[in-house]
């Protein structure tokens, strides 16, 4: 029973700390909110929502990838957000149901807390009959039936007890598993593992084992709660250092790394062949020309696994320079108010 009541506080406790997810997850929703504002505007505007520069059609259309671009992201992380959510409720529902069961037994066995005194007091009635009946050979046969009829009251009752308590244990020993230390910690560490695994490969290949990431699932704070929130560590050979501190190519090494390695995650939980990557201007941010070289080699390599593999630039002199590393190059440019597409 104590073992319950600590992992119903622990539950508590958690369900006041969990608002904070909340917290984000509408945040993102307003994000998202305020970029499709921005798209909208974008139409009419003379002047750039960001940089606030008179707009031309070419800027336009620079900034509308720019925002359609983090509108995916936001979009992704939402979806992911709304996964976590609908796991975290069953998790609930079902810990709540634990909770309901082992209340009923509890109120079953108040029934039971004058039995050992009962039971006592029944056998001293039975020691009691058993001396009477040395002395009164008339009355014998009467208290033998009395006493076959307590003995198996008796017996009955020690064995509604034992179930009961048996009954406890088990209910008490599922809660504990649907805790939040229980199978969702194995659920999250084996899917964090395998992420941390994958980034750090394709973290290898572009860094040269320079820097790696460690993956978490939960923190604990200061009064020792356990709290959802998966932390991301940068460690090189320095110690760990902050994300933030790293410069823009190698943040940007760190991001095209997590973005294989979530595909690679993506693909073995669903079971689904991805045979094509698109990747959107990820040579264009701040990769000098060693990162944008690492970067290729990488993506040479995944050709192994995928059949294809598009990467998505407007920077002509970038596309002149690196067009002997691909099989094929596609221009997209308008004419006459249509796309139009050719090979070269």
């Amino acid at each position: 029973m104590l073992r319950y009541q600590a992992a119903s506080s622990h539950l508590d406790y958690w369900l006041v700390e969990h608002p904070l997810a909340d917290d984000k997850y509408f945040m993102l929703k307003q994000q998202l909110e305020d970029t499709d504002s921005k798209l909208d505007l974008l139409i009419n505007n003379d002047k750039c929502s960001s940089c606030n520069q008179i707009i031309t059609e070419k800027h336009k259309k620079k900034e509308r990838k720019r925002l359609e671009g983090l509108k995916g992201v936001i979009i992704t992380t939402i979806i992911e957000y709304e996964i976590w959510r609908d796991r975290i409720q069953k998790v609930t529902d079902k810990l709540d149901d634990m909770t309901a069961k082992v209340e009923g037994i509890r109120f079953k066995l108040t029934k039971y807390d004058s039995v050992p005194d009962k039971i006592k007091e029944k056998e001293k009635e039975l020691k009691t009959i058993r001396e009477e009946s040395e002395n009164e050979d008339s009355m014998t046969q009467q208290w033998r039936s009395k006493i076959k009829k307590l003995s198996k009251k008796i017996t009955s009752y020690k064995r509604r007890i034992k179930e009961v308590s048996e009954e406890q244990i088990y209910l008490e020993e599922v809660m504990k598993g649907f805790s939040k230390t229980g199978i969702p910690n194995v659920i999250i560490s084996r899917a964090l593992r395998f992420l941390e695994e994958r980034s750090n490969i394709y973290l290898d290949m572009l860094t040269n084992g320079a820097i790696g990431i460690r993956l978490s699932g939960f923190t604990t704070t200061k009064k020792g709660a356990v709290r959802n929130k998966i932390d991301i560590e940068v460690v090189s050979a320095s110690g760990i250092v902050a994300y933030e501190a790293y410069s823009g190519g190698e943040r940007q090494r760190l991001n095209i790394s997590m973005l294989l390695a979530l595909r690679d995650v993506a693909q073995t939980n669903k079971g689904i062949d991805l045979n094509c990557l698109w990747l959107d201007e990820v040579l264009d941010l701040s990769l000098d020309s060693a990162g944008i070289s690492d970067v290729t080699m990488l993506l040479q390599h995944k050709k192994k696994d995928i059949d294809s593999v598009f990467i998505i630039s407007p920077k002509d002199e970038l596309i002149r320079n690196l067009s002997g590393n691909f099989d094929n190059l596609l221009r997209v440019y308008k004419e006459n108010g249509f796309s139009k597409i050719v090979g070269g």
